[in-house]
């Protein structure tokens, strides 16, 4: 595991070297050399170019990580404003600075890195975990689309609801509509009297007998 780690830190470091435009292999195996060759191009550029202000928007924190301390080794402030993205970095740096050498070198640094832990992190999951596949099935989207169809209810499982139809109703016939509305309903108290036979006949202007205190033609005999 050393071993490993230390060929990492090796290949990283001649990464370096080499966007610092070392060209025997003695410079590219000076890890302080070129870190000095890279500062001194970000000081030339700085006469001719003004730092300006750049926005990066890392994947994910590990690359985020690695760009901040990359910006730092070379003397460089990054921060990032109040709500703002986790992983989103400003940089103040000449722009030429950042297009011909520290974005080129992160790119490169950042590509190793990513191999070198998802190769640890698979060997991790096949010891611990499991050791075959670990991807997901990848399926036809006509086939998930068709088994969803599947699962909804038909329209003749669902019952419909219970709405009356015009035979059920009984229309209202005449004796009903015609049917005076009762006195209680008129706050008219009602007493036991009886309608009066034929043969005891009130006239239509004498009072009602059942007592109501109107005349018969606009009580009873309504």
């Amino acid at each position: 595991m050393l071993d490993e780690l230390s060929r990492l830190i090796d290949t990283l470091l001649k990464v370096e070297a080499l966007h610092a435009g070392a060209t025997t292999e003695g410079e590219r195996l000076a890890a302080e050399s070129a870190m000095e060759r890279i500062k001194a191009k970000l000081r030339q550029f700085e006469l001719s170019d003004p730092p300006i202000e750049t926005k990066f928007t890392l994947v994910n924190r590990w690359s985020k990580r690695l760009f901040t301390a990359l910006a730092k080794r070379y003397g460089l402030t990054p921060y990032r404003y109040y709500r703002q993205r986790y992983t989103t970095v400003m940089l103040r740096a000449p722009r030429r600075f950042i297009n011909e050498v520290l974005w080129p070198e992160f790119v490169a640094l950042d590509d190793i890195l990513e191999k070198h832990l998802d190769a640890v992190a698979d060997k991790i999951i096949a010891q611990a975990i499991f050791s075959g596949d670990n991807d997901v099935e990848v399926r036809d989207q006509s086939l998930i689309e068709s088994d969803v169809k599947s699962m909804e209810p038909t329209a003749s499982a669902i019952p419909p609801p219970h709405i009356p139809t015009t035979a059920s109703v009984k229309p209202m016939t005449a004796e009903v509509a015609a049917k005076p509305v009762q006195q209680s309903a008129l706050n008219i108290p009602i007493t036991n009297a009886k309608t009066p036979s034929p043969s005891q006949r009130v006239s239509r202007n004498s009072p009602c007998p059942c007592g109501s205190g109107k005349k018969y033609k606009r009580c009873c005999g309504a």
